[in-house]
């Protein structure tokens, strides 16, 4: 059996805001319309900066025209505008990069075409759209993201400030909205969204290891995610609010061929989701694969192919899978199964239960565990843990509930269930 994990050696740390660009603040000279609330504000220049001090009005419309090859558009600290395109499909390079924005939407409405802004265009590390620092309530919809390293950024890293402000809990990145968006050709991830580093175990450069900026109130829908080097959808640190993944097509996840990277959906630690009627098909990994805490449900999904990707298996890869990471503050996790109908894969279980325990040293006697002590885990089927033993001192820090999970009706009640040791569940909803 596989006992695999998120490692924060598979990141890249990369902001798109550092870009080599030259990033000033735009002149009103540059743009048209400036007079009266609610008014169309035309930008007519290809590399654009908005700063809080620029001439807005909240209600404002930032329209980008057809025509001109944009190559960045940033904001940081604006809120109350909408960013439309004009006169057809609307070209960037960089994409769009928001930074403490709040009640911000970006459509590709603007026009007759079903997706009216395309990002393109490859340069290492690139994001067609990152959304960071105490950023909320952004919607973004029926954009076209292709050939990019990261298709979304939704996150705020600890290695980007030494700011407490902008660490757990002191702020959620509030009410992000995805929908109706096309993400094709990444590098990496198509959406990467929140830190995967949440154990505290990544340096902010300040020598302090920081719980990162968490996540609350995600919803993602009716999305085109299609061939990824790694996983399509990864949603971490989301552990307030109701996180939605429904509606997505998402295909041919795991182009860089390695068999920890290539889910189509992952929920990592420190989060929870509810993930419905959701098509994914041909990942090298797992269809669905959630580590997280508190109660995941997985319904009315369509999953083929897991575990093959153009002719090349990774072995022992299920339709859907759960297992278990350290969460803080420790929350058990919770799983709900129901109505889904897994195809073909690698392993012997459609559906398959992991039951790896966490643990934490906490010899220390300090109770906030910022980073200290070490981390081990047990494996429920062979009872021996890894590292020293669990001392008196050791206190868990993940694993599942008894009461409440469910697996029920998949496969039309006959997909094959396989659970490690541990695992309770019921198999009728009465």
């Amino acid at each position: 059996m596989k006992n695999r994990a998120l490692t924060a050696a598979l990141l890249v740390f990369i902001f798109s805001c550092q870009k080599e660009i030259d990033h000033q603040q735009l002149q009103s000279s540059n743009v048209s319309s400036l007079k009266g609330k609610g008014k169309r504000i035309y930008f007519t220049q290809p590399g654009n900066c908005i700063l809080k001090n620029f001439n807005y009005s909240a209600g404002d419309t930032f329209v980008l025209k057809a025509g001109i090859k944009y190559t960045y558009f940033t904001m940081s600290d604006v809120h109350d505008v909408t960013i439309i395109n004009e006169g057809g499909v609307v070209q960037l390079l960089n994409g769009f990069n928001l930074s403490n924005c709040e009640n911000v939407t970006i459509t590709g409405t603007g026009a007759k075409n079903f997706y009216g802004f395309e990002i393109s265009g490859h340069t290492p590390g690139d994001v067609g759209v990152d959304i960071n620092g105490k950023s909320s309530h952004v919607t973004c919809d029926h954009l076209y993201i292709h050939d990019k390293t990261y298709g979304f950024w939704v996150k705020q890293e600890v290695q980007a400030t030494c700011d407490k402000s902008l660490y757990y809990p002191n702020w959620y990145m509030d009410d992000i909205q995805i929908d109706n968006c096309m993400i094709k050709n990444m590098y990496q991830e198509g959406m990467y969204l929140g830190s995967t580093g949440q154990n505290a175990d990544r340096p902010n450069g300040c020598g302090q290891h920081p719980y990162p900026m968490r996540l609350s109130n995600i919803s993602v829908h009716h999305n085109i995610v299609d061939s990824t080097g790694r996983g399509g959808i990864m949603l971490s640190g989301a552990d307030k609010g109701e996180n939605r993944i429904y509606k997505n097509t998402i295909t041919r996840c795991g182009f860089e061929y390695n068999s920890y990277q290539g889910n189509g959906i992952v929920i990592g630690g420190n989060a929870y989701a509810n993930i419905d009627s959701n098509t994914i098909k041909n990942t090298l990994c797992d269809g669905i694969w959630v580590l997280g805490c508190g109660i995941t449900r997985v319904r009315n999904n369509i999953i083929e192919n897991s575990g093959w990707l153009n002719d090349v298996h990774a072995n022992n890869m299920h339709g859907i899978s759960f297992d278990t990471r350290p969460s803080y503050p420790f929350t058990l996790s919770t799983f709900r199964i129901k109505n889904n109908q897994v195809g073909k894969h690698t392993d012997k279980a459609d559906i398959y239960i992991y039951n790896t325990l966490q643990y934490k040293d906490d010899d220390d006697g300090d109770d906030d565990d910022q980073g200290d002590g070490d981390w081990n885990a047990q494996d429920s089927d062979n009872g021996h843990g890894h590292g020293h033993g669990h001392g008196h001192h050791d206190k868990p820090v993940s694993g599942f509930g008894k009461k409440d999970n469910l697996i029920f009706n998949n496969n039309n009640g006959k997909a094959v269930i396989g659970t490690q040791s541990g695992i309770i569940y019921k198999t009728t909803t009465q």
